[in-house]
């Protein structure tokens, strides 16, 4: 239990922060990514 939490910690800490800044940056990215696309398209 105790090895498995900490490979899932940082692996959130990563992806969270990536998705952020790509919006601002360029709406572009975040379309091409299809992470944050789905919901401004729908």
């Amino acid at each position: 239990m105790g090895p498995r939490r900490k490979p899932q910690t940082p692996r959130r800490r990563p992806s969270s922060p990536a998705p952020g800044p790509s919006r601002q940056s360029s709406s572009v990215e975040g379309q091409v990514h299809c992470s944050p696309p789905p919901p401004i398209w729908i």
